[in-house]
């Protein structure tokens, strides 16, 4: 029986270290905006350069949960190596001048990495 036990518990270790690995992989290597202020209303543009080191469809996904906005790109093949993707916010005209926290999301069924940036509306 306790043998049995061990088993369980090296499995459930070798699975959840496997999961670590994929994730460790892939991800966001560089966000850039256009800008770091903006005025309301207007567009807010970044550049995400996603690591090369795998192979699967991905979305890219940009959200100000304070403002309630987000945008979605994808999804997309990435490949062996780095690809740079643009997408952007429209930010509205009703926004109140401040600082914001931006989301950026790499993900599908398998992984998901974020990355958080400040923004200045003015």
């Amino acid at each position: 029986m306790k043998l049995i036990g061990y088993l369980i518990i090296f499995l459930l270790i070798a699975t959840t270290a496997q999961a670590a690995t994929v994730n460790d992989r892939v991800g966001i290597s560089r966000i850039s905006f256009d800008e770091s202020e903006v005025y309301a209303p207007d567009i807010l543009f970044a550049r995400t350069i996603l690591d090369p080191h795998v192979s699967e469809r991905v979305k890219v996904q940009m959200s100000i949960p304070e403002l309630a906005i987000l945008n979605r790109r994808g999804p997309f093949e990435v490949t062996n190596r780095e690809m740079l993707k643009t997408i952007f916010l429209d930010i509205p005209y009703d926004a109140q001048p401040g600082e914001y926290l931006v989301r950026i999301t790499v993900s599908n069924d398998k992984f998901r990495r974020v990355k958080h940036r400040y923004i200045t509306i003015l």
